[in-house]
């Protein structure tokens, strides 16, 4: 393809336009939609620079007002009358219809209808469905709060691939958004944390009492590291029970604007292949039975069209936020303290590392594409392992000095 023509006195928004057709092909569909929503969001204070205007001065100075951004965030549940009014409206299967008419999954409407958690796009589509406000059938109550972390970096990030796009087309020297200059991390950042080993004890007793479905997602991210769309990606075709091998093919996830659609992996090295212990072998036979047994069960409504493993109630791939909705599950009902579904991510590696297997196994394990890249996130917890190391180190040689006096 021929290179885009334009010089310094372009304004910053029609450059990052370029830059996004750039990285379409290039990255994944969520990591282009994540990018284009940052750079919606910050349009309003940054159109009216040029792309010559961006010393490193200025950038920090946008950074601080990304950082003060904040958005409306809802807490939606049904009144008690909506499932009439759905009824009245629609007549017979009217979940169905209404599903197709709002492109909604009927479940979604149904745990909606129950009082369940429900988004406030969710809640607005059923409203539009049924012709009516959305203040009459759903109890809104909103509050400005803050974006997540990762938002506000994502935001950064716009501004970042923006100008490093224009270096190498030329126009500008220097990219005075990169780390060499600027802090781009939010000052709220949280890290991830990871269970302790007793918390991991604790999950573990509590997946034995929980469906076949739920033990087995809940373990194998346990006990492989894998991300949550990366297992709803997961086809049975990608299970070599022989050898006990997984492969990393494809993810499934939610795409701002596309909806829920099978993507490449994360990176080019979350393609990855890794041996699974013989305990979840079993588990996934034991699923495999339930998997036939319920696609008999449900027949003609079985709407799988893939050869998907994680499932829903009618055999559609499982939506991802599914398997946070069990993972929350199981940490209420264990007692453990409210960790997000990538804490088992963390803690797969923390585990990993405390047995002493070698940092590029673990890298290898889950899809890192260096080990300085797995120092990196755990340098916290390699920091006290290292820490414990030089106390047993000091015990020891305390113990050799008393036993030769």
């Amino acid at each position: 393809k021929t290179k885009p023509k334009f010089n310094q006195d372009e304004f910053f928004d029609e450059v990052a336009l370029m830059w996004l057709e750039n990285i379409k092909e290039k990255k994944t569909a969520s990591y282009y939609a994540s990018s284009k929503n940052g750079l919606a969001k910050i349009l309003p204070f940054v159109s009216v620079y040029k792309i010559k205007d961006f010393t490193p001065s200025l950038v920090e100075e946008l950074n601080e007002k990304i950082d003060e951004m904040k958005t409306t965030r809802y807490k939606v549940s049904a009144k008690v009358e909506l499932y009439d009014l759905i009824r009245q409206k629609f007549g017979y299967k009217f979940f169905k219809i209404l599903s197709e008419k709002i492109k909604v999954p009927r479940g979604t409407i149904k745990d909606a209808v129950k009082g369940e958690r429900t988004s406030y796009e969710t809640a607005k589509k059923i409203a539009d469905g049924l012709e009516m406000p959305l203040e009459e059938i759903f109890n809104v109550q909103s509050e400005m709060v803050y974006y997540k972390s990762s938002f506000y970096e994502t935001m950064k990030k716009v501004i970042r691939g923006t100008l490093d796009y224009a270096v190498k087309l030329g126009v500008i020297e220097r990219n005075s958004a990169s780390r060499l200059y600027v802090t781009t991390k939010h000052k709220d950042i949280k890290k991830i944390g990871s269970l302790t080993k007793a918390e991991v004890v604790k999950l573990i007793n509590q997946c034995q009492t929980m469906d076949i479905r739920k033990r087995l997602a809940l373990m194998f991210l346990l006990m492989t590291g894998t991300r949550k769309g990366e297992i709803c990606g997961l086809n049975w075709s990608d299970i070599d029970f022989n050898n006990k091998i997984v492969s990393i093919k494809r993810q499934y996830e939610a795409v701002s604007g596309a909806g829920l659609l099978i993507t490449k992996p994360k990176t080019t090295t979350s393609y990855r292949d890794f041996t699974i212990p013989e305990c979840l072998v079993e588990l996934f036979l034991e699923y495999r039975k339930w998997y036939d047994d319920k696609k008999e069960f449900v027949g003609d409504k079985w709407e799988g069209v893939d050869d998907a493993v994680f499932i829903g109630r009618y055999g559609k791939r499982l939506h991802p936020t599914t398997i946070r909705n069990w993972f929350d599950e199981a940490l209420e009902t264990a007692g453990i303290k409210h960790y997000c579904v990538h804490s088992l991510r963390h803690t797969n590696v923390t585990l990993l590392l405390d047995a002493n297997v070698p940092v590029v196994t673990v890298s290898q394990r889950v899809g890192h594409a260096k080990s300085s890249t797995t120092l990196n996130i755990y340098a916290d917890h390699l920091v006290e392992s290292d820490r414990e190391a030089s106390n047993k180190l000091g015990s020891y040689f305390e113990q050799v000095e008393k036993n030769n006096i």
